[in-house]
């Protein structure tokens, strides 16, 4: 090390600067500001400007919610490489260009979102190389034989994820393979990357249940003008966020002057002919639910269907208190609602992304607040799947048991975090009808990550939620209740 940072270090420890002071004194000039234009991104315009710069070569890595050095520093390459002044911030013409790049690239590979035909995995394949498609005892195979493509999409029941890391590992290292990157986090997943002069490969497992999914890219070494290491970090991405519920987005091409990876929108559904006579319209029945705090000045985030079609939203914000709510934002086709009071929370809920299938959660709400307690109800579960009904990757399924009035309400980690919004329960009536058995625990809860983008979309900054240690049930409840609203629509 150099006397001067050896300097600078001990001075540091001397004075005794907190860590996160020393790390926002060495932020390079620009960061502050690319930081806070990223974040002002939703969650989804984030991830699709990483799969743009993955495209065009410049960010080899899965897509993140958060801004960090290296993306900094991967959007200051972008711009050097294009003529640009390195600032860290891409305006409408760097976005052009940034475009121009990739969407010839991601055009031409036109990905597709494939499901495990034995798991709810998915992961993106691009279909447009062309590949061949067949199945296999452990999945699915496709290929292409002119960039020697070859991808392999498997399952095992029975998958130990550190013992077939270091197998692999010292296999590769036995036959003096070139490593270009491998990691293990926890007993999660693993990623190696590697070449033996005529092939290269790129492996990602994940941990599920006692068994393992994953996929292996192999590809030509001499094939680097098809740029296949780019198609594999982004199959990656896919399958980081079909394991864990990372933020990612759906496969898409781009179009020329396409704004800020911003996707069309969809086509509206036909609306069906007016009927001869206006029928005479129900009376509102008085309903019930829950919503959550998001921010100290009073916005409380619910499920559409709570707040639909009120004359009157009255807004329970504890000690027996409530007053008049003003709706603000909706969203339907997410079930997301944001209503405003002048109350003061005295917690709100911070947003936690990345779940793991089996995780401990907590639900709090007020279900049949007429005939159950009106204080409140905390149910304890499990995430018992990564996606919804149909495969739907913007829920989660979980066992804490939840009844009508539970929409809207917090679905907690061990650690306080808000993971969820609870929003549903599968209609055991109907599956009687159809399956002849009943479900037992099927509910479901709209994802963190889908939260955000509704926040952000309505320019509304909310809390990351960071905390890591367990917390017992009754400070849980307790937590759950503080930052929870009882609904009332009239």
């Amino acid at each position: 090390m150099k006397a001067a940072g050896l300097f600078w270090l001990v001075a540091c420890a001397l004075v005794s600067i907190p860590l996160d002071q020393v790390a926002a004194q060495t932020k390079p000039p620009g960061y502050a500001q690319a930081e806070d234009a990223f974040m002002h991104l939703t969650l989804d315009q984030r991830v699709k400007l990483q799969v743009l710069l993955t495209a065009a070569g410049y960010w080899p890595a899965v897509p993140n919610a958060d801004f960090s050095t290296r993306l900094f520093n991967a959007i200051l390459q972008f711009q050097v490489d294009n003529g640009f002044a390195p600032l860290g911030v891409l305006n409408d013409q760097q976005m052009d260009r940034l475009t121009a790049i990739a969407g010839p690239y991601l055009n031409n590979w036109r990905f597709a979102a494939v499901r495990h035909p034995m798991t709810s995995s998915q992961i993106w394949v691009p279909v447009g190389l062309p590949l061949v498609e067949e199945t296999t005892p452990t999945g699915l195979r496709f290929m292409n034989r002119p960039y020697g493509v070859v991808l392999t999409y498997d399952y095992f029941p029975e998958f130990a994820l550190r013992a077939s890391f270091e197998s692999l590992y010292g296999k590769l290292q036995r036959s003096r393979a070139t490593i270009y990157y491998s990691t293990i986090y926890r007993d999660e997943f693993f990623v190696i990357s590697y070449s033996d002069g005529i092939t290269d490969a790129y492996v990602r497992y994940h941990q599920s249940g006692r068994g393992g999914v994953g996929f292996t890219l192999y590809w030509s070494h001499a094939a680097t003008d098809a740029h296949i290491e780019r198609i594999a970090t982004l199959i990656s991405g896919s399958l980081w966020s079909s394991q864990s519920g990372a933020p990612f987005t759906y496969p898409f091409t781009v179009k020329p002057r396409m704004p800020v990876a911003m996707m069309p929108p969809p086509t509206p559904e036909p609306q069906p002919a007016p009927s001869p006579g206006p029928p005479q319209a129900e009376p509102h029945r008085p309903s019930s639910g829950t919503g959550i705090f998001v921010t100290n000045e009073g916005l409380v985030i619910t499920n559409a269907h709570v707040v639909n079609d009120c004359s009157e939203i009255r807004v329970g914000t504890g000690q027996g208190e409530s007053e008049i709510g003003r709706l603000v934002a909706k969203d339907a086709a997410n079930d997301l609602a944001l209503v405003k009071v002048s109350a003061k929370p005295p917690r709100v809920g911070a947003l936690r992304f990345g779940v793991r299938l089996g995780e401990n959660v907590e639900a709090f709400g007020y279900p049949l607040s007429q005939v159950l307690a009106t204080t409140g109800n905390f149910t304890t579960g499990n995430v018992t799947a990564l996606a919804g009904l149909a495969d739907d990757s913007r829920f989660f399924q979980i066992s804490a048991p939840v009844q009508p009035g539970n929409s809207g309400g917090p679905l907690l980690d061990e650690n306080g975090n808000l993971v969820g919004i609870v929003s549903s329960k599968l209609n055991f009536l109907h599956e009687i009808k159809t399956q002849g058995d009943i479900p037992q625990n099927v509910n479901f809860a709209i994802k963190a990550s889908v939260a955000a983008n509704f926040l952000q979309d309505n320019n509304i900054k909310f809390q990351i939620g960071e905390a890591t240690q367990t917390m017992k049930a009754p400070d849980l409840a307790d937590q759950a209740k503080a930052l929870s609203a009882y609904i009332e629509c009239h």
